[in-house]
């Protein structure tokens, strides 16, 4: 039986010169070297998978290995290190979440890469038109939503979660807020969600007890 991986990479979007469009941007993280990464999960890791949300919550086990290698990884620098002295200024995230910020993932199912993306934080203002990944930290496990593109302000993908939005920034204007809910379904985005929808996701994370 195959099973789910989700490699996190050294590399960040920058060093793969990912850009802003799927393309090239997917078919570079189809080729990337896999053989250092920062993070690779392995099936134990995982305690569950919501298919409808794309959220995959890590054990409390995996997730303290999880920090301990973004710890011991090299530290960010230039402009993306200052920006992070100000999020941890200003209580912005956990230090899990601003190390992974604009770092390359690849999910894999046995030895296929199925899609890859890049963390990125809902306020950012990045215009990212392939999959990206939010982390965060509850009661001790890591939480990865996946979206199949950066929608602004959105924690988890507005299409599939109806409570998508409600934890926006109080002075975010209601119409930017829907502006964005509304490109959750565009065809960019609903091209990319079979990515994330792939059904040998599925069949490998129901064979394994693990979708919810």
């Amino acid at each position: 039986m195959s099973s789910f991986h989700l490699i996190v990479l050294a590399q960040d979007w920058d060093a793969l010169r990912l850009g802003y469009a799927a393309q090239p941007a997917l078919a570079t993280l189809q080729s990337v070297p896999l053989d250092a990464p920062l993070f690779k999960s392995e099936p134990e890791d995982l305690e569950a998978y919501t298919w409808n949300t794309s959220t995959l919550v890590f054990t409390r086990s995996a997730t303290e290995r999880w920090i301990e290698a973004v710890a011991q990884a090299n530290e960010r620098k230039g402009g993306l290190a200052k920006l992070n002295r100000l999020k941890e200024s200003l209580g912005m995230g956990s230090a899990l979440e601003r190390a992974l910020y604009l770092r390359a993932f690849v999910v894999m199912v046995g030895q296929e890469r199925i899609y890859g993306g890049v963390f990125l934080d809902a306020p950012s203002q990045m215009a990212i038109g392939f999959p990206v990944a939010r982390v965060e930290i509850e009661q001790g496990r890591g939480v990865l939503h996946f979206l199949p593109l950066h929608l602004p302000f959105f924690q988890s993908d507005p299409a599939s979660d109806s409570d998508a939005g409600q934890d926006a920034p109080r002075d975010v204007p209601s119409g930017m807020i829907n502006h964005f809910r509304t490109a959750a379904m565009a065809p960019a985005a609903i091209e990319n969600r079979r990515l994330l929808q792939d059904p040998r996701i599925r069949e490998c994370l129901e064979a394994a007890g693990k979708l919810r």
